[in-house]
Order: C-alpha cells, then structure tokens, then sequence
C-alpha cells in the first residue's frame, strides 16, 4: 500500500543552523516545550549512528484532544536542517493523519516564525512510499511545495 510522507526543510546555511536553533527554541509556547533531556540522549546515541545529523535540536509536544504525545527533533544538514523524525512518546506509531497534523502545529506556530526571523526558507516536501518502506530524508530526493 503506498502512502504520501510530509518532510519540512529549513532552508538556508548550515553554519546559521545555531541561529535557527535558538529562533526555533524562543517561539516555543504549549502544548510544545524544548525537550533537552532527550536532545541530550539522542546527541549520544548519535555518536555511533553515522546517519544522523550532527546537529539537533528535540521538542515535546504534550497529548492534546485528538493528538498523542509527542517527540519532533529537528537536524541540521547541508542545506540547512530538516524534521529529522516525530515519534509518539508511548509505545505505537503515529497515524498518517497525527503525523500531519502535529508536523503542521509545529510547521505553523514555531518553524515558520522561526524561519521568517532568521532568513531561512520552510519548504514542505512529500513523496508516495510503499507501507514498510523507510521515506529517504534527504532532501534531493522529494518534490517542493513552498510554504511562506
């Protein structure tokens, strides 16, 4: 069964990624909040994952009516950074439709202040994957759909 998978991108400078962080970090309101702890356990697990970005920045977003809790953590990479994952916080997986909708609450009330304040670019991308296959995160392999 195939399935559409929504990325965003920030898209600007790797060497302005700490700018980003910290603009992504300061429109930080509820139900999200900076999750420093497991940005601190998934930067040491990341020392032995080559695939992971080497800068990250994680968040929390507290279960709301309809929508679990959950972990985004954002990495940078060449071109900037990108949503890396978003996971629930309890055992499962995210439906099709809570992953959009949390990646679109976090896209809405904190990437793109974030974005618009530090010059950097939000881009959307999606692409049709076969269910059980992993969705490559690079961003040279979806197709655009500009947010501004």
């Amino acid at each position: 069964m195939a399935e559409d998978f929504e990325h965003l991108y920030f898209l600007g400078r790797l060497d302005q990624f700490a700018v980003l962080r910290q603009a992504l970090l300061d429109y930080v309101a509820a139900p999200w909040c900076h999750a420093a702890k497991r940005e601190a356990d998934i930067t040491k697990r990341a020392t032995v994952d080559v695939d992971a970005p080497p800068n990250i920045v994680a968040f929390d977003r507290e279960a709301t009516e309809g929508l679990p809790a959950a972990t985004l953590v954002v990495g940078s990479w060449d071109g900037g950074g990108w949503v890396y994952n978003i996971v629930p916080q309890e055992i499962g997986e995210l439906t099709d439709r809570e992953y959009r909708a949390i990646l679109s609450e976090f896209s809405n009330r904190i990437a793109e202040p974030a974005a618009k304040q530090t010059g950097f670019q939000i881009d959307m991308r999606s692409r049709t994957v076969d269910r059980g296959e992993i969705p490559a995160l690079s961003p040279n392999d979806a197709r655009p759909k500009r947010v501004n």
